[in-house]
């Protein structure tokens, strides 16, 4: 178990530990220049069966489908709540 210090002796010390743990995190804003909702596909880029329950959506940025940090496809339930996020 690590402990993690409140108090950073340095500002260079602090920001080292946060680089080691989120190395990956880049930190790069991104603009997108076409938003749209869709109808949400599959793999084989036709609508998903719902089993008789709603139509999902999705949300595409320049085209390509909005995914969750776990690149997992975000799909919602209603037009409406895709198109509010």
């Amino acid at each position: 178990l690590v402990r993690w210090s409140t108090t950073a002796k340095s500002k260079k010390s602090g920001e080292t530990i946060r680089n080691q743990v989120h190395g990956t995190i880049s930190g790069t804003k991104r603009f997108y220049k076409m938003v749209s909702v869709q109808p949400a596909t599959g793999d084989d880029k036709q609508p998903l069966a719902t089993d008789g329950g709603p139509q999902l959506y999705e949300i595409a940025l320049d085209g390509r489908a909005l995914r969750t940090p776990a690149r997992q496809p975000m799909h919602f339930e209603s037009f409406n709540l895709a198109q509010a996020v």
